[in-house]
């Protein structure tokens, strides 16, 4: 039975519902043309010496446009290679292989976004081991001047890899490439194999019209050197960049044809909080890892599944899309089947064994660790249920008035710390100094840098002050109609922080309320790129500002 593609429903992904959220430090998203590095050597299990090639799952969210997202060895040239494609909105994770560089690093480059970037670790190989990873190399581009052009219904296209990319001409067994389909014209899947007998029951991609879809494979190589991707009905372009290679006959790795070894379509779905486990092949007794392609399709929420008892995630869906990822699964004592969890709603599962482990490999799993999170905590600026409405307007600055009960809880937006609290209400109707108008406010500056400023509160907690450490939904003060407030509201404003805390700045310099939006849904859309641009195009802001007349009055 070959695996149904479905249809993609344009959604929004709530972010608590499709990735886990660890308790590591977080940093900014990555914005467009944007890199940062990963210190993996010495994190999370894995040695700080002595290691070739590390097993990360890298996944992107929050993505504000179309882009794509490179791993590579730190200190090393970055790779014509990708190995997430992504979409505004999307939530897609995929393993990656790839060796450490300078510093035990790993450096991550994104194109468009910004997006948010999560990386955790599963396992390791040892310098020398039977896994040789090399930098991302592209082999084949059916789109390129060139190239073949795209793969029909029913159609093959066989890639030639040994030799190239650093896999060598003669002595490789299989390779690992990073497969991607684009510009399909219908609904598909594609599959990936040695080329000899009938394609396998097995999927590795599940492309749709409007989407770009990638995922890692091990492949088996032909006798010439080749692999085969296979098509199964439309037309749709693909893409290989060759990740790593494995030697002929190498102990302690097993790669064929891949077996599938669950569909829940056959049975029922798998509910919100319900475990699963991974059937392990008789042929993979003493195993100590399979490697399997996880398969997510006919999601009636927006979820992930990840490993029994960590709080990483293997694979993301929403409604209305087949996703796929290359996971590394751990077995337990006596070769005991790894435990999956689905998070929310109901979703089939379909896992293909594609490989296995064991300790002659020299490949080792560590417990799945988180070892990047971009994303800042958020929440709503007052706590949930007591909202009665914001407007998508303000009167003469960007800034938002969220209406709420009186005596609601206000509550921090953001992870970060306090920079600014006045707890005297010093406005005066007769004299309308616009530096008091707030009344009482307090700001916090986020962990992405950007100072989120809330007044007109009724009064702010005890111990809440400047220098204090807060996390998003934390209580600081409670809603009122301090300074100039005709009823019950927090004044929200978004801006850069500036020095002095200066009033004109910190009332609101862009637009809230799509930020709003999106906590509201879930997701942890940061208002950092907006700022930094508005920033750029008013260098003196803050300077103009601490000279303004009323500066002195704003606390």
């Amino acid at each position: 039975m070959s695996l149904r593609p479905c249809l993609v429903a344009a959604v929004l992904v709530p972010l608590a519902a499709v990735l886990p959220v660890a308790a590591a430090r977080p940093a900014a998203a990555l914005g467009p043309r944007e890199e940062t590095t990963v210190t993996v050597a010495g994190a999370a299990g894995v040695p700080t010496t002595g290691v070739g090639a590390v097993v990360l799952n890298v996944t992107a969210t929050d993505v504000e446009s179309d882009s794509f997202v490179t791993v590579w060895p730190t200190g090393t040239p970055r790779p014509l290679a990708s190995n997430l494609n992504l979409q505004r909105d999307d939530t897609v994770a995929n393993l990656v292989l790839v060796p450490l560089g300078t510093g035990g690093k790993v450096s991550i480059y994104q194109q468009g976004g910004p997006s948010e970037v999560v990386v955790d670790v599963s396992g390791w190989f040892a310098d020398g081991a039977a896994m040789r990873a090399v930098t991302p190399t592209r082999v084949v581009d059916t789109r390129a001047a060139g190239g073949s052009g795209p793969i029909g219904a029913g159609g093959r296209l066989v890639v030639p890899v040994a030799g190239l990319g650093g896999v060598p001409a003669t002595g490789a067994g299989a390779v690992v490439v990073n497969l991607t389909a684009t510009g399909a014209t219908a609904p598909t899947f594609l599959t990936a194999w040695s080329g000899a007998g009938d394609r396998p029951l097995a999927s590795n991609l599940n492309p749709v019209p409007g989407r770009t879809s990638a995922n890692l494979a091990v492949v088996p190589l032909a006798a010439d050197g080749s692999i085969t991707v296979a098509n199964h009905v439309g037309r749709v372009d693909a893409v290989v960049d060759v990740l790593g290679w494995l030697p002929a006959g190498a102990p302690g790795v097993t790669v064929g044809v891949p077996e599938r070894v669950l569909d829940t379509r056959t049975t029922r779905p798998v509910t919100a909080g319900a475990q699963v486990a991974v059937p392990v092949p008789a042929a993979a007794a003493g195993a100590t890892a399979l490697l399997v392609d996880l398969t997510l399709t006919e999601a009636t929420a927006a979820t992930y599944l990840g490993v029994a008892g960590t709080v990483t995630s293997a694979v993301n869906t929403v409604p209305g899309r087949t996703s796929a990822n290359l996971a590394v699964l751990t077995l337990g004592a006596g070769g005991a089947p790894a435990v999956l969890t689905n998070f929310a709603g109901s979703v089939h599962v379909v896992v293909d064994v594609v490989g296995w482990f064991d300790g002659a490999a020299g490949f080792s799993t560590v417990p799945p660790a988180r070892l990047l999170d971009t994303r800042v905590g958020r929440a709503l600026p007052v706590a949930a249920g007591w909202i009665a409405s914001w407007v998508n307007d303000h009167h003469d600055y960007p800034a938002v008035d969220i209406f709420a009960s009186c005596g609601a809880p206000a509550v921090s937006p953001v992870t970060g710390v306090i920079v600014h609290v006045r707890r005297d209400d010093l406005y005066v109707r007769s004299a309308d100094n616009p530096a008091r108008r707030g009344g009482r406010s307090l700001a916090v500056k986020g962990d992405d840098g950007v100072r989120y400023y809330m007044s007109h509160v009724a009064s702010i907690d005890a111990g809440v002050a400047v220098g204090q450490r807060v996390v998003a939904g934390q209580r600081l003060a409670v809603v009122g109609e301090s300074g100039d407030a005709g009823a019950c509201h927090i004044h929200f404003g978004l801006s850069p922080d500036c020095p002095r805390q200066e009033w004109s700045v910190r009332r609101g310099v862009i637009w809230p309320q799509p930020y709003l939006d999106a906590w509201k849904a879930g997701r942890s859309r940061s208002p950092a790129a907006e700022i930094a641009a508005w920033s750029a195009a008013h260098p003196t802001a803050c300077a103009d500002a601490a000279a303004d007349p009323f500066a002195p009055d704003a606390g």
